[in-house]
């Protein structure tokens, strides 16, 4: 009896050695990935705030260059042309130019990475403005798993900032339009602005009136 009682608890120790070397395995293995988790997770808070950064430069220095208040060696523009605002047809260039500023600036990074950018014009009533948008994807550690789900790999981060081109030619430009415009509602002159009341409606007329003769000599000059 005695033998077999040392037996049973013998059995019963190597058992239960067992089981916590299996809870101690499962549960170092949980710890280590949630730290690395953790460490993945900051390291992307920090790509996100370094890509919003590069984005907010690569915007307000985007805007200078593109009206020419300096050249793409961080010199003074010696344009000299009174009327090179009519004629320049190098807006694709100086977007170019500045996507690629964008980028190279977010090169170095710790993880390895995948970087677009695009550069637009656009308005916003009487503002033209610059709006940069810089994405970078990363690869997740477990990515190829993740495929086999269909859940996407890699995770994107996205940074948008826009910039207004501050130009004097541009500020009084958008001076007259709000004279004209005044002028049109008091006169009720709805050859510019339409027939509607509302502000933002005979902008909006206004505008599409002015771009007109643009649009009639850039294809001219095309042909």
């Amino acid at each position: 009896m005695a033998v077999s009682e040392k037996d049973t608890l013998i059995t019963r120790f190597c058992n239960m050695r067992a089981s916590f070397t299996l809870e101690a395995s499962l549960i170092f293995s949980l710890v280590f990935l949630l730290s690395a988790a953790l460490v993945y997770i900051f390291i992307l808070m920090y790509q996100h705030a370094a890509l919003q950064s590069v984005t907010c430069q690569a915007a307000n220095r985007g805007a200078q260059y593109y009206v020419k208040q300096f050249d793409s060696s961080n010199k003074w523009s010696d344009e000299a042309g009174l009327y090179w605002r009519i004629f320049d047809g190098e807006g694709d260039i100086k977007r170019n130019h500045i996507a690629e500023h964008a980028l190279n600036m977010s090169n170095p990074s710790i993880i390895k990475s995948e970087a677009d950018a695009t550069i637009s014009i656009s308005y916003i009533y009487l503002m033209k403005q610059l709006k940069v948008e810089h994405e970078k994807k990363y690869l997740l550690p477990v990515g190829d798993l993740l495929d086999i789900f269909g859940i996407p790999s890699k995770l994107s981060l996205l940074s948008v900032v826009t910039c207004p081109l501050e130009d004097n030619a541009e500020f009084i430009r958008n001076m007259d339009m709000i004279a004209d415009i005044k002028n049109c509602l008091v006169n009720n002159d709805n050859k510019w602005i339409g027939s509607s009341k509302k502000m933002d409606e005979a902008i909006d007329n206004l505008v599409k009136n002015i771009e007109r003769p643009v649009e009639i000599h850039e294809s001219f000059k095309n042909n």
